[in-house]
């Protein structure tokens, strides 16, 4: 045992290197190990292009099946049979070759029907990738009908129609769903489809407005043919609601879109049902114009155009409203409306204030436009008030007009006098910004008074309003003038 020690001490302390022995024993052991690797990432690469022949084989089955489904019926037949369908169609998807070769034949439960409303739609598919690939190929069948036809077609009487129904994964009525997602959580979707004694169910389909099969977020279409069972329920499918085209582009556009579930039977009968949902990918559109009338000094009207989000009108406004301050060109948040729904409020306001606003466009979810600001400010109406005393026979009135609250280069009133409400005519203009107005006249008269004012405003809350204008604004009316203090009428 002293001697073997000896020699493994002497064998690490020399300097003279591995031994051909020792070379060619790890040269084994790293190729066994290379190889076992090696081999593993092979299997790994086949499986996946095999997943991959997969995918682009059931997307182009589908795609063909949904392309001769929406051909005149009479057309669905090969082309030396007079019909639109080649012998054999080649299509190349990245590195795949797909090639598809239709065969067209009448179900033996219409060959004695001169004018049959189905025909049987036969596709054999190989998918090969590159020009040294293995081919994987797949045979399938479909009942293409007659849409012209099939709905008056004798063969649909309540007791043997097929049905279908949504199953209870699918989200409930008007749920407002986005991505592949909606408030319960993953948006799935499915139907079960039941045939009568004797039939089949042939297949099932889920359509978006009649228009785009349903597709995952892996591309997979919500489509299942060559079912041939009496109850069917499609397996569990998350629709993804921005699902594209060929070109990469979305198709369901935000709003509400109509879910249609479709069952086919073997005796050629297809039955629906439909579920509506608010789909909600984007925000709104942006608001494009709005307006702001002063009802009274206290209140005014604003009103905006209706926003669309996608098909539907936008779900509510955020709206803000900004006033100027009395002396400067600062503008500070007055009140604002959340969450409102409609196109029309009414606005508490100071009397004779500048105001401006801006706003939002909200989806259900609160995705939201890019802020409005509208350009042109408003101001409200001047709030007038009277007192009359009587001396003698004769009776003294004093108006007094609310001031401008903004700053401004001038003011200008002019007031209005008549024997009724209804009635007034201009009596006399005020010097340049007085705003009080005092006159006798006999007691046994009686006057109505509103004053009339002109006042162009300063400042642009910087460059955010258009440049200011004159604006002309009347202001309550006051009287009759034998009371004090005098009644207010707007």
């Amino acid at each position: 045992m002293g001697t073997m020690r000896a020699a493994v001490a002497r064998r690490f302390r020399s300097d003279d290197g591995l031994t051909m022995i020792e070379i060619v024993i790890s040269a084994v052991i790293f190729f066994v190990v290379l190889t076992a690797i090696l081999g593993l990432l092979g299997t790994t690469t086949q499986m996946s292009t095999a997943a991959k022949q997969h995918a682009v084989m059931t997307n182009a089955i589908n795609a063909y099946v949904e392309r001769v489904s929406a051909m005149p019926f009479e057309d669905v037949a090969l082309v030396e049979n007079g019909g639109e369908l080649s012998a054999e169609e080649t299509q190349t998807v990245g590195e795949f070759v797909i090639v598809i070769r239709p065969a067209v034949s009448i179900p033996t439960t219409m060959t004695s029907s001169e004018t049959p409303t189905l025909k049987r739609l036969r596709l054999t598919v190989s998918v090969t990738r590159g020009a040294s690939g293995s081919p994987i190929s797949y045979v399938t069948e479909v009942l293409i009908r007659d849409r012209d036809r099939f709905l008056t077609s004798a063969v649909s009487s309540p007791e043997t129609d097929p049905r279908i129904s949504f199953t209870d994964s699918t989200p409930a009525e008007g749920s407002v769903v986005w991505e592949s997602n909606h408030s319960g959580g993953a948006l799935t979707v499915g139907a079960t489809a039941q045939a009568a004694e004797g039939r089949a169910v042939s297949s099932v389909a889920l359509w978006c407005d009649d228009q785009f099969l349903l597709k995952d977020t892996l591309g997979n279409v919500a489509s299942w043919t060559s079912v041939d069972a009496q109850t069917f329920t499609t397996p569990s499918f998350i629709w993804d609601t921005r699902q594209t085209n060929e070109l990469g582009e979305y198709v369901i556009v935000d709003g509400y879109r109509t879910l249609s579930a479709y069952v086919l039977d073997s005796g050629g009968v297809s039955k629906y049902t439909v579920r509506h949902f608010l789909v909600d990918n984007h925000a709104p559109a942006v608001p494009t114009t709005a307006s702001a009338v002063p009802v009274t000094a206290t209140k005014s009207q604003v009103s905006w155009a209706e926003v669309m989000d996608g098909t539907t009108p936008a779900d509510h406004y955020m709206v803000y409203f900004y006033k100027q301050a009395a002396t400067s060109d600062t503008w500070a948040l007055d009140s604002q409306l959340n969450t409102f729904k409609g196109l029309s409020a009414e606005v508490t306001t100071t009397p004779f204030s500048r105001y401006r606003l801006q706003m939002q466009a909200h989806s259900p979810r609160n995705n939201m436009s890019d802020w409005y600001v509208h350009p042109i400010s408003w101001i409200s109406r001047p709030a007038l008030s009277g007192t009359s005393t009587t001396s003698g026979s004769n009776r003294t009135v004093n108006l007094t007009c609310s001031t401008p609250q903004f700053p401004y280069s001038s003011f200008t009133y002019s007031v209005y006098r008549g024997t009724t409400s209804t009635n007034l005519t201009w009596h006399q203009t005020l010097p340049v910004n007085m705003n009080t107005f005092t006159e006798s006249f006999k007691k046994t008269d009686d006057y109505y008074y509103q004053f009339e004012v002109t006042v162009t405003p300063i400042g642009t809350d910087n460059g955010v309003l258009e440049s200011p204008t004159p604006v002309t604004l009347r202001s309550n009316i006051v009287g009759p003038s034998n009371a004090s203090p005098m009644a207010v009428i707007w």
